[in-house]
């Protein structure tokens, strides 16, 4: 990968990656969508996040059908988390064995969120997620915005924006994708392509096995 390469030549750096926090590492969109149709009656036809098919979610054609606008989802993934952080879901638990290697191997692991962007108060509500769900990290980092994101300290970062992949890659930098729903257009032709400079992770292995090429190629 000619990405990673470049990581290469930063010879006297061990890897630094990423990680987002929301559909990479926590199901907060599926908490929000079962919220949706519970608290819409929604029995038979429960929104799921297959029906989620681009960014922003509120343009949707399933979410335009019940009128969700862009604050509800914004306010929504909000309420998940301040109201009941403990019934977020994992979207991976093979995250925690990953993350967990990296760290043995002496990599920096930053769990990095623009949730803050949002509700300042959601910072203990995503450290004591993160506890229970015993998910190993160097620290965490709150940002405004996504541009913030690309403006750390990191090799790479693991998001489900493929925006954010595409930003990593105009800074000379590996674009790492994890794949949901809503990327599933972008990520499919770039898992078919020969473009090197954005990766898709379908799965938390994938991360694994694609971050432990990405670790050896700094030490080479």
């Amino acid at each position: 990968m000619a990405a990673i390469a470049r990581l290469g030549d930063r010879r006297d750096e061990r890897l630094r990656i990423g990680v987002d926090v929301d559909n990479v590492l926590a199901d907060s969109v599926g908490a929000f969508l079962k919220r949706v149709s519970r608290e819409r009656g929604i029995k038979e036809t429960p929104v799921i996040k297959e029906d989620i098919t681009g960014y922003p979610f509120h343009k949707s054609p399933r979410l335009v059908d019940l009128g969700i606008s862009q604050d509800e989802v914004s306010a929504g993934l909000d309420r998940v988390w301040r109201d009941n952080y403990r019934k977020i879901e994992m979207v991976d638990r093979e995250a925690v064995n990953v993350l967990s290697r990296l760290l043995g191997r002496g990599c920096y692991v930053e769990i990095i969120t623009t949730m803050g962007a949002r509700d300042h108060s959601m910072r203990p509500h995503l450290e004591a997620w993160l506890d229970m769900n015993k998910i190993p990290r160097s620290e965490v980092t709150f940002t405004q915005s996504s541009q913030e994101k690309v403006e750390r300290s990191l090799h790479t970062i693991v998001d489900d924006q493929e925006n954010l992949a595409k930003d990593l890659t105009e800074t000379g930098r590996l674009g790492f994708l994890y794949y949901a729903p809503w990327n599933r257009t972008f990520a499919e032709k770039q898992r078919s392509s020969n473009d090197q400079n954005i990766v898709v992770a379908m799965n938390w292995l994938e991360v694994g096995r694609i971050a432990e090429e990405l670790a050896g190629s700094i030490r080479r």
